[in-house]
């Protein structure tokens, strides 16, 4: 089947995608569905395009979009690399896939190809991990987080000479010119 030109809102702009649906689609079913996110420099018809249209023939829904500033999706500065961005267009495929009457929510995953896997990440940094932390704490579960001084300095002495320490440098490298 050939790719399915669409559109999706993501913060202020609307990144350009290609829908794969297989062929061996029946109507009615719920498949699962996967976002292929582009490497670096790379567009939707690229590498993401390939991929896309391979795990289609095996049987997943998939979306290779143009992430803000790259290809043919809207944005300014054109072909801006940002993590953050990414990720948040990231979510916003993911939510469109939801979206599909095609594709079963509960089964939508995302696959990074080089700069896209950075993407992938930071959105599983900034959204996923936190909400599943946030899940765990509010049913009693233990808080996680990441101190400044390692766990193993924590009972030693010198901790608040190793901090002052830490600081100091700072102070005087920000002085370099």
């Amino acid at each position: 089947m050939e790719p399915i030109d669409i559109s999706f809102p993501s913060s202020n702009i609307n990144p350009d995608g290609q829908l794969q649906v297989p062929e061996s689609y029946n109507q009615g079913e719920r498949l699962p569905g996967i976002d292929v996110l582009h490497p670096g420099g790379g567009i939707k018809e690229q590498t993401a395009g390939i991929y896309a249209s391979q795990l289609s023939m095996q049987g997943f829904i998939t979306l290779a979009f143009d992430r803000r500033s790259q290809g043919t999706s809207e944005g300014t500065p054109r072909h801006l690399e940002d993590p953050f961005a990414g990720a948040e267009d990231t979510k916003s495929a993911v939510t469109y896939l939801t979206t599909l009457d095609k594709v079963n929510p509960k089964r939508i995953g995302v696959l990074g190809i080089c700069a896209g896997s950075i993407a992938k990440e930071t959105h599983d940094a900034l959204i996923v991990q936190p909400g599943e932390n946030g899940t765990k704490v509010a049913r009693g579960g233990e808080v996680k987080y990441l101190p400044y001084i390692p766990p193993d300095m924590i009972h030693e002495d010198n901790v608040k000479a190793l901090m002052k320490e830490a600081a100091d440098l700072l102070l005087d490298l920000s002085r370099i010119p």
